[in-house]
């Protein structure tokens, strides 16, 4: 019987077993495997002696003062210097499995895994590449068929960003989304982000079917990557928005009728699809989407083959991301976003590599936000309602009323009810949600109320409307 373990809580007082230099987190049905092991259970009733004792290890953990860094593929850690620096890692190593990069003071340091920090018993994972001496970011560029350079810059911007951020409050994710048409490379590109930032054993998934199973997935690994999606529906969207920026799900404990836990649900994803399944505003404003271009045929080349280039070529593109990473992270303190989007964090991290890059103006964040609003845009207008006020501006220019009257009226031009709020409240408050995105297209609404609550909408920018949703990247 193994008994060499210890209990503790990170930062977010998470509970964890602590086995060697891993911790397998008390709140997830693996752990009881573990427990098993420790404690030599045995038996047809394993499992349920397992939940009980598991029970009982997570009041303990909770009780005790020990908090430590987790490690899933980054992690924040207060260096001996008492400078606040990242982890990452596991790395591969001869014969070690406990090795890190340490980025700080803009410097990449290959060091053992520091005391009082451990990695994620996470199966599924595999060590991350070895750099090389020689970084070169643009290798990469080679290996995808995204023409414009901004859109391959912030490529890079989102997997720097991915990579060294620990899934911790208040860190927040933007969710890549690749689209384009078959031949693409939008899989082979999957693969290839997934091999660099987080290599592991799982590959490129279809979505789950469930909110349950979706939240499992996010906790097997650091980034999941999701396979050839057509449409999002609400409620998924608005769990996806949740899970970028960090939430729980409250599960029933299985095999029991009254028992619960809470599931962490926070992670970065990729999607991918011939068309962009992204259909909310809200999710719109939280991603990145990048359309890549169909491959000519004469510059077609196997998979195979490009597995080859990439292998040749990936310590040296995972050395480049360790710098930039490493230069972004230094800038930051002395740095503020100019042109600030909903994700805040990510347009900071953008303003830093701006630097790095040494471009004068603010052209990635401006990338950024251009690309947040037309998606937002273009999901508002994929709507039944964004349509409908799209359609009644395009004869009426200008217009005031009540709410009911504007519900009726746009029931009369869409001659149905199908799709449309039910009651004038429903109407405001979807209006509401709409105005940023609709306001892009040159739509301007205002809210008010004397005698009545009236509603008023004119259309001021006939090009930005009529130009909705068109542009391409």
């Amino acid at each position: 019987m193994e008994n060499t373990h210890t209990l503790a809580v990170d930062n977010e007082n998470y509970p964890y077993l602590i086995v060697g230099n891993f911790v397998y987190p008390l709140s997830m049905d693996e752990s009881l495997s573990k427990i098993r092991q420790i404690y030599g259970l045995e038996g047809t009733s394993w499992r349920s002696k397992a939940m009980i004792l598991r029970e009982e290890l997570i009041e303990k953990a909770l009780e005790v003062s020990d908090v430590v860094t987790v490690i899933e593929r980054s992690g924040s850690y207060l260096s001996e210097d008492g400078h606040e620096t990242v982890l990452i890692g596991p790395v591969k190593g001869d014969g070690k499995a406990d090795l890190v990069y340490q980025l700080t003071d803009g410097e990449v340091v290959l060091r053992d895994l520091p005391e009082g920090c451990y990695f994620k018993a996470m199966p599924n994972r595999l060590p991350l590449e070895r750099a090389s001496e020689t970084p070169d970011f643009r290798a990469l560029f080679e290996l995808i068929n995204i023409q414009e350079e901004l859109e391959l810059l912030l490529l890079v911007a989102w997997m720097t960003y991915t990579l060294c951020h620990p899934k911790v409050s208040p860190n927040k994710f933007v969710l890549l989304a690749l689209t384009g048409g078959q031949g693409t490379g939008k899989t082979v590109l999957s693969t290839l982000l997934r091999d660099l930032i987080d290599p592991n054993r799982l590959g490129v998934q279809s979505f789950p079917a469930s909110e349950r199973n979706l939240t499992v997935a996010l906790q097997q690994s650091h980034v999941v990557f999701f396979d050839n999606l057509s449409f999002i529906k609400k409620v998924r969207s608005d769990f996806l928005c949740q899970a970028l920026t960090g939430a729980t799900l409250q599960s029933r404990t299985l095999f029991t009728d009254a028992g619960s836990f809470a599931m962490k649900m926070h992670s970065p994803m990729v999607l991918n699809g011939i068309s962009n399944p992204i259909t909310e505003p809200d999710l719109a404003e939280r991603s990145l989407v990048l359309k890549l271009e169909k491959i000519d045929p004469e510059e077609r080349v196997s998979d195979k083959e490009l597995q080859k280039q990439f292998r040749s070529n990936k310590a040296d593109i995972f050395a480049a991301l360790l710098d930039i990473s490493a230069e972004i992270l230094n800038l930051l303190p002395s740095i503020k976003p100019t042109k600030p989007a909903r994700m805040i964090d990510f347009s900071h991290w953008l303003a830093g590599m701006e630097k790095v890059f040494g471009f004068e103006d603010c052209e990635l964040q401006e990338a950024f936000i251009s690309r947040q609003q037309n998606e937002s845009l273009g999901a508002v207008l994929e709507t039944t309602l964004g349509a409908a006020v799209k359609d009644f501006l395009d004869r009426e220019l200008s217009w005031k009323g009540t709410p009911q009257k504007l519900l009726d009226a746009l029931r009369e031009l869409r001659k149905s009810y199908r799709g449309l709020p039910d009651q004038p409240i429903g109407l405001t408050k979807a209006l509401k949600k709409m105005q940023p995105a609709l306001e892009n297209a040159g739509i301007e609404m205002e809210f008010g109320r004397s005698k009545e609550r009236w509603i008023k909408l004119e259309l001021v920018d006939q090009w930005a409307l009529d130009s909705s949703g068109d542009e391409e990247y």
